[in-house]
């Protein structure tokens, strides 16, 4: 069974397998800690009836023929634990979940929980390991199918892998050609292991070597970068990495909030821009950094206009 934001690819290659899928559940999000204005929760309550988009995890379990549960909140852990039961699954896989499972959920699985982690436990322990690679720059990272408990992303590793990115790869490329792949692989791997009975559990250091991959809201993206210290290489490579519900660039300095950005490329050799500011040059649309600029290329959604000058004015 899975159970988190499911990776149609994930869901499709297990279907496939040996592996009986015998359920899909979607799960919700963690809740924001700042809660947005009226008009905002409005135009995107009116926009989603417009335009209604099931989930892809809805779409994977009725196209393989499976029940779907819908895990929006932690209030329904009682009524997703009883659907479970019903289900009779050896074992759950979580990819994506963005909170922890209480112990009486973890019972249910006779073989256990397994977690696919897109990091290299215990590198990056937390909701958002991929951002904070992406921060840190991090071009060797790698993915980590381990069991689930008590802790935050700290059961025994099953299987690892660690793969070479290139700089300023996007973060649906790094998905789609890094880790989806990966996690296909080392979980099937993992699934025959625990049927066979060869699985080898290795326990994980107390410590991480990293700060906790906290979440962080997307007003806080741009002020992580230090403007002043990292090197516009650094810079561009984050804000390519920057997930698809993320506008980094909006919030930068003179950043237009009627317009959508793709990040280019970027030239070293100074900038007449002060770090930071974005600023439409005769060569386009730029990003001052300490030492080059960051290429932009301006799109425009006037579907998404009124959403944004609402919501940008709470």
């Amino acid at each position: 069974m899975l159970v988190g934001h499911v990776v149609d690819r994930l869901a499709d290659s297990l279907a496939e397998s040996q592996h009986e899928v015998v359920g899909l559940v979607q799960s919700g999000t963690r809740p924001s800690r700042r809660r947005a204005s009226w008009p905002c929760r409005l135009t995107r309550g009116t926009w989603g009836i417009l335009r209604p988009r099931p989930s892809g995890t809805a779409l994977a379990a009725a196209r393989h023929g499976v029940p779907w549960f819908d895990y929006a909140s932690r209030s329904l852990d009682a009524a997703y634990e009883r659907w479970l039961r019903q289900r009779a699954a050896d074992v759950v896989l979580v990819f994506g979940m963005d909170w922890l499972l209480n112990a009486s959920l973890l019972s249910v699985p006779a073989l256990g929980t397994l977690n696919l982690h897109p990091a290299l436990l215990p590198r990056y322990r937390g909701p958002r390991p991929t951002q904070w690679a992406f921060y840190h720059m991090d071009l060797r990272p790698g993915v980590t199918i381990h069991f689930v408990d008590a802790g935050e992303d700290r059961g025994d590793i099953l299987h690892q892998r660690q793969f070479q990115i290139p700089a300023g790869t996007t973060w649906a490329t790094y998905f789609r050609d890094f880790v989806e792949p990966a996690c296909v692989e080392l979980m099937l791997q993992a699934l025959g292991d625990l049927a066979d009975g060869t699985a080898t559990r290795r326990p994980q250091p107390a410590l991480s070597p990293t700060a906790r991959a906290r979440a962080f809201p997307p007003e806080e993206y741009a002020r992580l970068i230090d403007w002043e210290g990292w090197p516009v290489a650094r810079v561009w490579h984050f804000l390519r990495g920057a997930p698809p519900w993320i506008r980094p660039v909006a919030q930068l300095r003179g950043a237009p909030v009627w317009l959508d950005w793709q990040v280019g490329a970027y030239s070293e050799g100074g900038s007449t821009l002060p770090p930071g500011l974005v600023a439409r040059t005769r060569a386009g649309w730029r990003i001052g950094c300490r030492d080059g600029e960051i290429h932009l290329e301006a799109r425009w959604h006037p579907a998404s206009l009124l959403l944004r000058l609402i919501c940008s004015s709470r």
